[in-house]
């Protein structure tokens, strides 16, 4: 099965990760309204910000991660697909 890329959009300015937790470093900063290309979500370390906790992630094309809490939509920037 090929997987559908998505487009998610950052709601506000935050960081993308070379993996699914605040423990990775960080590969790059997006601004808030930035669009980027998601594969699928995962469960990954808890974040509380911006009102918001819980441990979704976003798994981008670019190999890099990004937690859900920073973009617009549900909590996993309305991905459909679960990473497997």
């Amino acid at each position: 099965m090929t997987a559908e890329y998505e487009t998610v959009t950052t709601w506000v300015q935050g960081n993308v990760r070379i993996g699914p937790s605040t423990g990775y470093r960080i590969a790059y900063t997006v601004a808030a309204n930035q669009n980027l290309t998601a594969v699928c979500w995962l469960e990954g370390g808890m974040v509380t910000a911006n009102g918001y906790t819980h441990d979704k992630w976003v798994y981008l094309s670019d190999g890099n991660y990004i937690w859900g809490g920073l973009l617009k939509g549900n909590e996993v920037g309305n991905v459909s697909s679960h990473c497997w």
